[in-house]
C-alpha cells in the first residue's frame, strides 16, 4: 500500500509525479478520489496448489496436449474472513495500514526517508511560522481503503509449529486451524460469495474447480540469474568472424552528447526470472481428488515444488 499527499516541499515529488498513472474514481466531490489496491479483485476463493510437472494427456477425442500437474497437499483452509463491517480495511497478511503510519509518523512520511529528512529539516531552519505542513492523504480524497472490497484467507501446507512464527500461530489458533506455511487473501467484489466461507472451514476442491472450468495460476517463475540481452530480451548478435568486435554485446545505449544520458526503460543485461507471474485462463483437464492431484492445459511459472495460487478464471462480461 502507498501513501500520497497532495504538496510537497521543493525537491521532493509532486502529487501527480507520485499518482502516476492511477485513474481517479469519480465522485461528487470536486477533489480527486484515488483508491489505492495492492491486487485486483478476484472472481471467486480461490485454492493454493504445489507444481508436479507436466506430462502428455490424452483427451477423449485422442488429442494430445501438454498438461500441468498439480499436487493439492494438506491444507486449503479458511483462516479469515474479512468485511468492511468487521475490519474496515483492504490489506495484505502482515502489513500494516498506511494512513495509520502517516499520520502517526507525521506529515513528511510519505515522501521516503531521504526527502523526509530533508523536509524536516527545512522546516526546521525556516521555523514552523514559515513553511505550511503537508496534509494527509485523506484530505485531499485520496483513499487507502476499498471498501466494496471482501476479504477471504486461505491457508496452505500443514507443517511443524516451529516453522511458524507465534504471530501467525495465534492468528491461526483463533480459526482454529493447524500450523499452515502460507497465507493468501483473495479479494472479492460480490459480498454473498463472502458469507459461504467461515473461520477454519476446509475448501472443498469440487466445489471450487470442476473439469473444462478454466482457471487462473499465479506463481514465482524460474530464476534465471544476470543474463545478457541476447537471452533476456531477445536481442540479436554481430558477426561471429575473426574481424568482429562485438559478438554477443549490447552495443549502444543511448545519444552522446545530446542529451548526454541514457534513456528509462533501456533494455539491457540484469536479473532474469524469478517474478510473479499469472497466465490466466487455464482450462481444467482433470479433477482427481482420490490421488489429490489436478490437471491443467498448458505451463505455469516455476519449477517443480513451486506454490501455485489457484483462482477461478475471470472472465469479462461474466464475472468481472
Amino acid at each position: 500500500m502507498r501513501a500520497f499527499t497532495a504538496f510537497s516541499p521543493a525537491g521532493a515529488r509532486t502529487a501527480k509525479q507520485q499518482l502516476g498513472s492511477f485513474r481517479p474514481v469519480q465522485g461528487s466531490s470536486s477533489r480527486r478520489t484515488v483508491v489505492v489496491q495492492a491486487r485486483q479483485a478476484e472472481a471467486g476463493v480461490g485454492i493454493f496448489g504445489t507444481k508436479a510437472g507436466m506430462m502428455t494427456y490424452f483427451t477423449e477425442a485422442g488429442l494430445a496436449v501438454p498438461a500441468t500437474v498439480i499436487s493439492l497437499e494438506s491444507g486449503n483452509y479458511v483462516t479469515a474472513v474479512k468485511t468492511p463491517e468487521t475490519d474496515g480495511y483492504a490489506a495484505v497478511q502482515g502489513e500494516t495500514d498506511a494512513a495509520a503510519r502517516l499520520a502517526s509518523a507525521g506529515p513528511h512520511a510519505a515522501l521516503g526517508r531521504r526527502a523526509a529528512a530533508a523536509a524536516a529539516a527545512s522546516t526546521q531552519a525556516l521555523g514552523a511560522s514559515r513553511c505550511r505542513a503537508l496534509p494527509t492523504a485523506a484530505a485531499h480524497g485520496i483513499d487507502h481503503h476499498a471498501p466494496t472490497r471482501m476479504h477471504a484467507q486461505v491457508g496452505y501446507k500443514v507443517v511443524a509449529e516451529r516453522k511458524v512464527r507465534k504471530p501467525e500461530l495465534g492468528h491461526l489458533a483463533k480459526a482454529g486451524c493447524k500450523p499452515l506455511k502460507h497465507l493468501r487473501e483473495f479479494k472479492l467484489k460480490d459480498a454473498s460469495k463472502v458469507a459461504e466461507y467461515t473461520p477454519g472451514q476446509e475448501l472443498d476442491v469440487n466445489a471450487i474447480i470442476k473439469v473444462s472450468d478454466h482457471i487462473d495460476i499465479a506463481g514465482t517463475t524460474i530464476g534465471k540469474g544476470f543474463q545478457g540481452t541476447i537471452k533476456r530480451w531477445g536481442h540479436r548478435r554481430g558477426l561471429m568472424t575473426h574481424g568482429s568486435k562485438s559478438h554477443r554485446e549490447h552495443g549502444s545505449t543511448g545519444p552522446g552528447s545530446t542529451p548526454g544520458r541514457t534513456f528509462p526503460g533501456l533494455k539491457s543485461a540484469g536479473h532474469m526470472g524469478n517474478v510473479r507471474r499469472k497466465v490466466r485462463a487455464l482450462e481444467v483437464l482433470l479433477v482427481d481428488t482420490e490421488r489429490g492431484a489436478l490437471v491443467v492445459k498448458g505451463s505455469v511459472p516455476g519449477k517443480r515444488g513451486n506454490i501455485l495460487e489457484i483462482a477461478p478464471a475471470k472472465i469479462v462480461g461474466k464475472n468481472c
